[in-house]
C-alpha cells in the first residue's frame, strides 16, 4: 500500500514542476515544482496503465526584489497566479511510458503598481517520453530519462511562454523500508518566439524524501532550487529578467484505492533576482490523482 501512495505522490511532484509559467520579458518568471516518479518503477508507469492527474496551483506575493534584497513597498505591488493542469500518462511498455501534459491560467494578476495586466487562458501543452535506462530492484534504485517538448497555446508570451525541448533525470533509492530518497531534475530550452524574443532557460533540481506516517498517509518534504537564465531580444540580454530560487516545500498525501488526494506549500527561503523584480512569497495546491 505504501509502494502505492508514494508512487502517486511522485508523479504529483513531477507535474508541479512543468507548472511553471514565465511572464513577459519585462516582467518576473515565477516558478513552481515537478513531476517524479515513484518507488518501485519510477518515471515510469506498468505496461498498460493510465495515469491521469489534475491539480490547482496558487501564487502570491508582494513585493519588488533587486538581487537578494526585498525592496520597501512603495506601490501596489502585488501578484496572484492561478494555475490549473492535467497530465496523462500511459504505459507503453515495462520500460517506456508517454504523457502529455496541458495547463491554462483561469487568472493571471500581476499588479507593478505602475501597470497591471490581468489575463487569463491557456498555457502550453507537451509531450513527453520517459525511459528506464538503469533498475537494479536488489539495491532498490533506478535511474530514468525523459525527453519531449512543449508548445504555446496561444500567442500571448505572458501565458504561454515559447516553443522548447524538455529533459529530465530521475533518480530513485530506497534508503529503508517506509523512506525513499528521488533526485529530480528538468531543464527547458527555449527557442525564439514572437517578436524574436528567446525566454530564459530554465533549470530545476529537487531532492525529496518521503516516509510513511500513517496508513494511507505519506508525508514528503522537497529541497527545490530554481534556476532561469536572462531573456533576450534580438541576441541583447533584457535587464530585469533571470533569478534563482530555493524554496522548501512540504508535502502530504493521503491514497483511497484508485485515487490519491495532495495537498503542498511552497516556501521560498533564499531568492536573487537579475534586476528588479516581482517576487513570490507563497504558494499552495492540491491534486487528485487517478491510476487506472
Amino acid at each position: 500500500m505504501l509502494k502505492i501512495v508514494t508512487f502517486a505522490i511522485f508523479l504529483l511532484i513531477l507535474f508541479y514542476y512543468q507548472t511553471y509559467s514565465q511572464c513577459t520579458p519585462c516582467s518576473a518568471a515565477f516558478s513552481s515544482s515537478a513531476f517524479t516518479a515513484g518507488t518501485s518503477n519510477v518515471g515510469v508507469l506498468k505496461e498498460g496503465s493510465l495515469r491521469i492527474i489534475g491539480m490547482n496551483h496558487f501564487i502570491h506575493g508582494s513585493r519588488f526584489y533587486s538581487g537578494s534584497e526585498e525592496l520597501k513597498k512603495y506601490y501596489d505591488e502585488e501578484l496572484n497566479i492561478h494555475f490549473m493542469g492535467l497530465n496523462i500518462g500511459y504505459g507503453l511498455t515495462k520500460k517506456f511510458t508517454l504523457e502529455t501534459e496541458i495547463g491554462a491560467f483561469p487568472d493571471k494578476d500581476l499588479n507593478f503598481g505602475f501597470i497591471r495586466e490581468k489575463i487569463s487562458g491557456f498555457s502550453s501543452a507537451a509531450l513527453i517520453g520517459k525511459y528506464t535506462i538503469y533498475s537494479d530492484r536488489a539495491n532498490a534504485q533506478e535511474i530514468t530519462l525523459g525527453l519531449g517538448g512543449r508548445l504555446p497555446l496561444t500567442s500571448n508570451t505572458t501565458l504561454s511562454g515559447s516553443p522548447g525541448l524538455i529533459l529530465q533525470l530521475f533518480y530513485f533509492k530506497n534508503l529503508t523500508d517506509d523512506l525513499n530518497m528521488i533526485l529530480f531534475h528538468r531543464s527547458e530550452l527555449f527557442a525564439e518566439g514572437r517578436d524574436s524574443i528567446n525566454l530564459g532557460n530554465s533549470f530545476v533540481t529537487s531532492l525529496f524524501l518521503t516516509k510513511g506516517i500513517i496508513d494511507d498517509l505519506t508525508g514528503i518534504i522537497e529541497a527545490r532550487y530554481d534556476y532561469l537564465t536572462k531573456s533576450n531580444h534580438d541576441s541583447t540580454p533584457i535587464i530585469n529578467t533571470g533569478r534563482s530560487i530555493l524554496a522548501i516545500v512540504p508535502q502530504l498525501s493521503y491514497h483511497f484505492t484508485d485515487i490519491s488526494i495532495s495537498g503542498f506549500v511552497e516556501l521560498p527561503i533564499i531568492k536573487n533576482y537579475e534586476g528588479v523584480q516581482l517576487s513570490e512569497k507563497i504558494g499552495a495546491g492540491i491534486a487528485l490523482i487517478y491510476m487506472l
